[in-house]
């Protein structure tokens, strides 16, 4: 059986219940936080080096969900991004980012706890 992200790594479930910073009426949120069970989330931890359970086990680390951000610039500009980072990969002990491109809509996105 299939464990969730959120069964393999309890201690992720609280970056999806940040609370949000207060924004006036009409301000955009440039970064938001998805519940790590998320369909969306779940799918791209299932595409990390070494997918969600990549342990390293002499530090205690595993991939981490930092949000998801709106690109700013450059030919992407507008899109949104998921972003992870696991700071001592099982592989080498170095640390890793990864950002996957988010197919959610704006307006979806903006429901979520963000900044």
């Amino acid at each position: 059986m299939t464990q969730t992200v959120a069964e393999l790594h309890p201690e992720l479930a609280r970056l999806g219940r940040l609370a949000s910073a207060s924004l006036a009426e009409g301000d955009r949120k440039t970064l938001v936080f998805l519940p790590v069970d998320h369909p969306e989330v779940e799918r791209f931890f299932g595409m990390l080096p070494g997918g969600a359970e990549a342990l390293n086990e002499a530090y205690g680390e595993v991939w981490q969900y930092m949000g998801t951000a709106l690109i700013e610039s450059g030919p992407r500009a507008g899109r949104w991004e998921h972003q992870f980072r696991h700071r001592a990969h099982p592989w080498d002990g170095r640390r890793l980012y990864r950002a996957f491109l988010s197919s959610l809509m704006e307006r979806e996105l903006q429901a979520f706890p963000g900044m």
